[in-house]
Order: C-alpha cells, then sequence, then structure tokens
C-alpha cells in the first residue's frame, strides 16, 4: 500500500509532514545500497559519506544524538557559532498510561500477510496459495500457535495482502504485546475480541465483550475501513500473552500488517 503514490500523499497531508518524502517503490536506492533490512536508517554528512547506520527499530535516542553531531559539524563548516537543539516541550506519556510503549520489551515482531511479503506462514493448513482464493477454516481443535495468523473464509491471496471474497471471514492471531494495530485496508470493517477463551477461540459464533478497546474501536467493539491506514485495534494495561479475534464483515476488506507496541 505505500508504493502507491495517492496513499503516501494522502498521508503526508494528513500528518502535516513539510520535509521532501521519497518514493522507492522499484528498490532501486534499497538495491544500491544492498540492504536487506527494514526499517534501516542511513546518515550521511556533507560530503555524502554515510557516518551512521542502524538497522531495526530502537536505538532512537544514539540516533538523536549521530544527528546532532552531524548537524553541529555541519553548521562548523558554515562558519556558524552557536547551534541551539532545545526543541518546543512534548507531551510526555507517563509509564503507568495505557499509551506507553516499552522499548524493552520483546514483543511479537511485524506479521506481514501477502504471499510476496510474508516472513512466516499462515497457521492454517492450506498455506498461501499465490493469486488464488483459498477457503480457510479454524477447526475447534486446533492448536493455535504464537506470532501466528489463522483466518476464516474466502480470501484471496495478493502479493502483499489477503482479500475477503465473501461478506464475513475472521482473523485470529496469539500475540505477545501491550497493543496490536492492523494495516488495513479495501471495504467493510469488523468486530474485535480481546482475550476470549482457548475453546471460545474458534467458535464461529462467539461474541466476547471487549476489554481492551482501541483507539480506532466503537465501544461495541467494532471498527469501518475508511481508507488505508494502521487501525489501533487493542491497547491492554501489561505486557503479557494475548489474543484476539476480529470478525470481518463485507466483501473487498484487504489485510496488510500486523504491528505490535
Amino acid at each position: 500500500m505505500e508504493k502507491n503514490y495517492d496513499n503516501v500523499k494522502a498521508a503526508v497531508q494528513k500528518f502535516g509532514i513539510k520535509y521532501p518524502v521519497i518514493l522507492d517503490s522499484d528498490h532501486g536506492t534499497w538495491n544500491a545500497y544492498g540492504n536487506q533490512y527494514w526499517p534501516r536508517f542511513y546518515l550521511m554528512d556533507t560530503q555524502g559519506y554515510i557516518r551512521y547506520d542502524h538497522i531495526g527499530e530502537g536505538g532512537y535516542n544514539q540516533t538523536e544524538k549521530a544527528i546532532q553531531s552531524l548537524v553541529t559539524e555541519r553548521a562548523a563548516l558554515m562558519g556558524a557559532k552557536e547551534i541551539n537543539f532545545n526543541a518546543k516541550p512534548i507531551t510526555v506519556i507517563k509509564q503507568g498510561s495505557l499509551q506507553y510503549v516499552d522499548l524493552r520489551q520483546s514483543t511479537t515482531p511485524e506479521i506481514y500477510i501477502g504471499y510476496d511479503t510474508a516472513r512466516a506462514p499462515l497457521g492454517n493448513p492450506e498455506g498461501f496459495k499465490p493469486d488464488h482464493t483459498v477457503s480457510y477454516s479454524i477447526q475447534s481443535n486446533t492448536n493455535f500457535k504464537p506470532d501466528v495468523v489463522y483466518l476464516q473464509g474466502n480470501w484471496k491471496n495478493n502479493p502483499d495482502n489477503m482479500e475477503l471474497q465473501n461478506d464475513t471471514g475472521r482473523i485470529l492471531l496469539t500475540y505477545y504485546a501491550k497493543a496490536v494495530n492492523i494495516i488495513a485496508g479495501g471495504k467493510g470493517g469488523g468486530v474485535v475480541s480481546n482475550d476470549v477463551g482457548a475453546g471460545a477461540v474458534a467458535a464461529s459464533t462467539a461474541k466476547t465483550p471487549n476489554k481492551s478497546l482501541g483507539v480506532d474501536l466503537s465501544q461495541d467493539g467494532s471498527f469501518r475501513i475508511d481508507g488505508q491506514r494502521l487501525y489501533n485495534l487493542s491497547i491492554h494495561n501489561n505486557y503479557a500473552v494475548h489474543n484476539i479475534v476480529i470478525d470481518i464483515k463485507g466483501k473487498g476488506f484487504q489485510f496488510y500488517t500486523f504491528t505490535f507496541g
């Protein structure tokens, strides 16, 4: 979805981003650097030399210091005698807040769905079938594995997403984190149930009150697709093993990725 110019343009406008945003949809820059990781941060000096290289999430304080060092170096080369990094006060999220993210936690890694982007197989025995519509089912005796997605319903296997082909479907996941988000698009919406019992997880008619409403959910645990973007589905009060059941309603629902906080 990030390869779509209109999607990126809409996000830039929504968040008021003023600096240049470059699309590398054909991986020209990616391949030129021989990159094999995402995300990856390169910092270059005024002469174009790579002075800092960080792989993956985290290390934000170290990256900030490297940025400030290079900015100071450039300012000195330009004859500046003073430079101030004092920024405007920002909102501090307290550690006890539901929105607080502890970067020391080893949460479930991002889960990509789509036969060309997936890092792990589906939990369903049918697996991925490139460019085919597959009828997936979740059996009541399934031994659910953590960090693995299970699907129910008829889903079209696209390169970077799974697209629901009938009116109802289901997504199920057990994960370790405090919060879970889904990157989705297309049409329709869903109803979220959190931390249901093991027996009810696979039951096709399970209805369980949502105990940890995400910011994109209504009070009844539902959400509607209003564009290709990230939707926060759950915020728990602790880092622990949780499970989520998403009952999808609407043909054309597209599911790309799970992310965690």
